[in-house]
């Protein structure tokens, strides 16, 4: 990288969208996730990546997050998520999956979901090897007052950065079939 290529991403701080939201889930195959699907594109390691996808049917007994491993979460409970699990509304965080957990275990994020709205994610790995940050929201607001641009608030840090980490779905036991678009760019008022 030139030097007036590491001045325009500011030296390689600045958070880029993360090119998974162009692949296709792997059992749907396409945009909108299966109920029990993943993303095959790895998080990558020493970058700090946001995305976005939108919520579609929020229907109870799902997790969706972060875990190592190809292939979804599965059609049972999965304590190790790193995100959620909607057992209702509002859903639940999942932490037990990785790092510290900022926020805890089966605590609420307080906020409803419906159709149409979005989740947002940010995912620094610029720290090392066991310094992963990982933050969620949710409609333009960062739960645990993240703030990804200054590094605060984020709801796991300590997270293993040389883990392949993916983005998954799974538990399919209840009412509905909720998925989730990608969103192929950042909405801008959003992004760190």
């Amino acid at each position: 990288m030139g030097i007036m290529q590491m001045l325009m991403s500011g030296g390689g701080d600045a958070w880029s969208y993360w090119d998974g939201m162009g692949d296709d889930w792997d059992d749907s195959g396409n945009t909108t996730s299966g109920t029990n699907d993943y993303l095959p594109t790895v998080l990558p390691a020493g970058a700090k990546v946001y995305w976005e996808v939108i919520i579609n049917s929020p229907g109870t007994y799902r997790n969706f997050g972060l875990q190592t491993g190809t292939g979804g979460l599965g059609v049972g409970y999965n304590n190790s998520t790193v995100g959620y699990y909607f057992n209702g509304n509002p859903p639940l965080f999942l932490s037990s999956g990785g790092g510290g957990a900022q926020v805890n275990h089966g605590s609420t994020t307080g906020t409803v979901w419906s159709s149409g709205e979005k989740l947002m994610f940010a995912w620094d790995s610029t720290g090392g090897a066991s310094n992963g940050l990982f933050y969620l929201g949710h409609e333009g607001t960062w739960y645990n007052s993240g703030d990804p641009a200054a590094g605060t608030g984020a709801c796991w840090d300590a997270m293993d950065t040389t883990a392949s980490w993916y983005l998954k779905t799974g538990y399919n036991n209840g009412g509905g079939s909720m998925t989730f678009t990608n969103v192929a760019s950042a909405s801008q008022q959003w992004m760190p």
